[in-house]
């Protein structure tokens, strides 16, 4: 057999049956080129040929007693080698894997077939191969976390506005700021009523652009009892589909809003002894969440750097498995949240099938890689979860949910859930001490 014009057989074996040729073919997948022996092939046609006379009156033989000659002048010659051809696919490709120590990741494609004599083509995807690289001298600093007077002053600034105290104005035109009791009426330009409210009550912010940019403006210097009506127009983009609007607006009440002192007594309305406790507990609280979003910023930094810094080469069939997944995902979701086939989904939204898949590729890729390369650094690092581990957490979730006064009894798919909940916490808690250089610190150690 000569191989195709620029290919380059890596290898071939004669045994005493199958010659077998294999190319590498990237990314990580293998040609394998097998030629089966006519004896084989004759061996298996013979074998077609009885199956065909015991399933087969053939005028002058009883069942199963035609000759193979008979056979082949009724079928053809052409015939029973197709069919042979067809059965020894499998067998074939199997004996092949086996004598040349392939160990598929995907199905294997049957990419030729020649029947005399006869040939098969397979292309064969491998294993993805990842190398992490120099992973263990990944030093990442964490970001230091500070809290600034401002900040605490704004926080002070926002109690004050919740523990406003509304009081009454009798006779005060509204200012901004100002919290009115009103009845409004809305219309379109065409007369028709789009907004009716006889016991609205907001307060005046001017940068307030519902029900319409310029509406409070419009408030302020009305006195209670006081009706005025005026036009808006509306803004471009808006949801509105007219123009311009008319409003009929009768002022009820007027309440100016009182903001409490930042002092001890604003403290103590807060639960706290004075000033100086409600200030640290302030700062205290900002901390912990700056920290908390720091944290998680450090763990998606020093993921990435890991991702990143890895080399990974998978076969094509990786990639589509990983789009398959994400479309039947999508599938499952469209018919339990929107009550639909997928089929009509897609008449939705303009889109076919393939397009949907050429969308989510970048995505795929991405998480394609990113599972790879965190399940080889799983393998790397001996990372494991117990089932005892696993139960533990399900208890203590059981104990959450109980006190909640409801009863959870976990599936199988909880279970699973949880599990990868409990590796991806060792994975973030061994990476992240990785990146911080305590790991290296602690081996030199012991």
């Amino acid at each position: 057999m000569s191989p195709d014009k620029g290919e380059h057989v890596e290898r071939a074996e004669q045994t005493s049956d199958l010659q077998i040729a294999t190319e590498t073919v990237e990314p990580r997948q293998v040609r394998l080129t097998i030629n089966v022996p006519e004896e084989r092939v004759r061996e298996e046609m013979r074998r077609v040929a009885r199956t065909i006379a015991r399933q087969v009156s053939i005028p002058g033989f009883r069942k199963g007693r035609a000759p193979y000659h008979i056979i082949a002048q009724r079928y053809g010659e052409e015939f029973l080698r197709g069919e042979a051809a067809e059965n020894l696919i499998e067998p074939v490709f199997k004996e092949a894997l086996e004598r040349e120590g392939i160990e598929p990741y995907a199905p294997a494609s049957l990419e030729e077939v020649e029947t005399e004599p006869l040939r098969y083509v397979f292309t064969v995807p491998l294993a993805p191969e990842v190398d992490l690289g120099d992973y263990r001298s990944l030093r990442i600093k964490p970001r230091t976390v500070r809290v600034t007077k401002k900040e605490i002053e704004e926080a002070l600034e926002r109690l004050r506005e919740e523990h406003a105290v509304l009081e009454p104005r009798e006779g005060r035109a509204v200012q901004a700021g100002d919290v009115v009791a009103f009845s409004v009426e809305g219309r379109t330009d065409q007369g028709e009523v789009f907004l009716k409210d006889d016991e609205a009550e907001a307060m005046v912010d001017l940068e307030n652009e519902w029900p319409l940019p310029g509406f409070y403006e419009a408030l302020v210097g009305m006195e209670p009892g006081e009706e005025k009506t005026f036009r808006l127009k509306v803004p471009e983009g808006s949801s509105f589909d007219f123009e311009e609007a008319e409003f009929t607006v009768q002022v009820k009440q007027v309440f100016e809003r009182l903001l409490p002192g930042i002092d001890d007594d604003l403290a103590r309305t807060a639960g706290f002894d004075d000033l100086d406790a409600l200030r640290k507990h302030i700062k205290e609280q900002i901390r912990q969440r700056k920290q908390r979003e720091a944290d998680e910023e450090y763990v998606e930094k020093v993921m990435q750097a890991l991702v990143e810094g890895a080399k990974v080469v998978y076969p094509p069939q990786a990639l589509e498995e990983e789009i398959d997944e994400m479309v039947e995902s999508l599938a499952r979701r469209v018919q339990r949240d929107l009550r639909m086939s997928f089929e009509d989904y897609l008449k939705a939204i303009g889109k076919t099938e393939e397009e949907l898949r050429e969308e989510a590729r970048p995505q795929a890729e991405e998480r394609l890689r990113s599972a790879l390369v965190f399940s080889r650094f799983v393998e790397v690092e001996g990372i494991e979860v117990t089932d005892e581990e696993v139960e533990a957490r399900i208890a203590e979730i059981q104990k959450a949910v109980e006190e909640e006064g409801r009863k959870w009894t976990p599936s199988d798919e909880d279970r699973r859930q949880v599990r990868n909940a409990l590796l991806r916490e060792k994975i973030v808690d061994r990476l992240t001490a990785i990146a911080r250089g305590e790991v290296e610190s602690e081996e030199k150690a012991e």
